[in-house]
């Protein structure tokens, strides 16, 4: 689908797991690589073992994974609390992160014996 003409007004809506599979296949970008890379040069430095490999540079998903596991030791172990907007969404973002979201419309067959507007009445109608 081509939204070039309306990219002001589209909007994209992605699976996590369908963003999760992407992760894997592509390599992460310049500044991850080299932001992991100083995060592993403070981690030695700090007497730390190794962690940072090829492997990890390899995958976009490894090195973001990475960097949520280590990236605070650049600041000197100080994780800084999140402000506006960023703390607003926190929760929001906590509970989407756990979506009870069907797989498919199969998910949504009712159970044999019951009547869909018995069940939201609370009252048996057979």
């Amino acid at each position: 689908m081509l939204a070039s003409r309306a990219r002001d007004t589209t909007e994209w809506v992605f699976a996590l797991s369908k963003v999760e599979k992407l992760a894997e296949m592509v390599p992460p970008t310049e500044k991850m690589v080299g932001f992991a890379q100083a995060v592993e040069d403070k981690r030695l430095a700090m007497g730390e073992a190794p962690a940072l490999n090829s492997d990890v540079l390899g995958s976009f998903a490894a090195t973001r994974d990475f960097l949520d596991r280590h990236a605070y030791q650049i600041t000197d172990g100080v994780k800084e609390p999140l402000t506006g907007k960023l703390a607003e969404l926190k929760d929001v973002l906590q509970a989407m992160s756990k979506s009870q979201q069907k797989e498919s419309t199969l998910d949504y067959q009712s159970q044999p014996g019951k009547d869909k507007a018995a069940e939201l009445g609370g009252m048996d109608m057979e």
